[in-house]
């Protein structure tokens, strides 16, 4: 709860959430960690392959203040607890930092914020006094998306001078598009020379675009291609100098297809 005095402070706003729940994460480094989501709403920038587009819309769901956010969050059970949406960012950056400044180890092993990269990082972040992960996906041009290429260096340069904060990157391949990804592929490696990615040794996370179908049988099948169908052109190709990287699906796509709520 945040005290000031002794007294319980009140909000003027609100953080906007559209769903709340237990699960396991189904991307990046921490993939298979039991996690409480957090998924709030609204986002502006409209990514083609976005998998939760019903986050789009701002201000919907339900409204929190600061302190019955975190008695959702401290009541879970769960220590990892990971922020979503949407954009997360776009919600207010004071509440975001009072929400974050006051998430205590004594309840949490491990934070996530999961964000494209194209808003501020909320300063109260900085300050967390528990592991947390600055979870990067940046739209490449396949993804049309309304943004540019967002500028990594504040998250990058956050993960390297406070000593409890760590970043990771994810990019979304159109693996079945194949003249698209080279392109990509030449941008990403452009990318990593210009941020120096190789020497910090940031990971980097390649997923396949996942096409929901409503047959989750469907889905699988095109997930395991795409996988082997990536993994080959990274040995083909010789990649292997393209950083700390990993090539992961979306795990939650593969057990649970569109569900909502997983």
């Amino acid at each position: 709860m945040i005290t000031s005095g002794g007294q319980t402070m009140t909000q003027v706003n609100g953080l906007y959430v559209l769903e709340n729940y237990g699960a396991f994460q189904g991307e990046g480094t921490l993939v298979g960690q039991p996690s409480y989501f957090i998924r709030f709403s609204g986002c502006s920038v409209g990514c083609k392959w976005c998998d939760t587009k019903y986050s789009w819309k701002s201000a919907s769901g339900t409204m929190y203040n600061v302190n019955a956010l975190l008695d959702v969050i401290e009541g879970s059970g769960y220590e990892n607890i990971v922020f979503t949406g949407g954009e997360p960012f776009e919600q207010d950056a004071t509440l975001l930092s009072q929400l974050a400044v006051n998430l205590t180890p004594e309840f949490f092993k491990q934070i996530t914020w999961e964000t494209s990269g194209t808003q501020p990082i909320p300063s109260g972040i900085l300050q967390s006094r528990i592991p947390t992960l600055l979870s990067l996906a940046p739209k490449l041009l396949s993804a049309e998306s309304n943004y540019p290429f967002p500028d990594l260096n504040p998250f990058l340069r956050a993960a390297l001078e406070h000593p409890l904060l760590t970043a990771q990157i994810k990019f979304v391949l159109n693996v079945q598009d194949l003249k698209a990804m080279q392109q990509e592929l030449a941008y990403i490696r452009n990318i990593i020379h210009r941020y120096d990615l190789v020497s910090t040794n940031v990971p980097i996370i390649y997923t396949p675009v996942t096409v929901f179908n409503r047959d989750p049988v469907i889905v699988r099948n095109q997930i395991a291609i795409d996988m082997e169908r990536l993994n080959l052109w990274f040995q083909h190709n010789s990649l292997y100098q393209m950083g700390n990287y990993r090539i992961l699906p979306q795990m939650h796509a593969m057990v649970y297809g569109s569900k909502k709520g997983i």
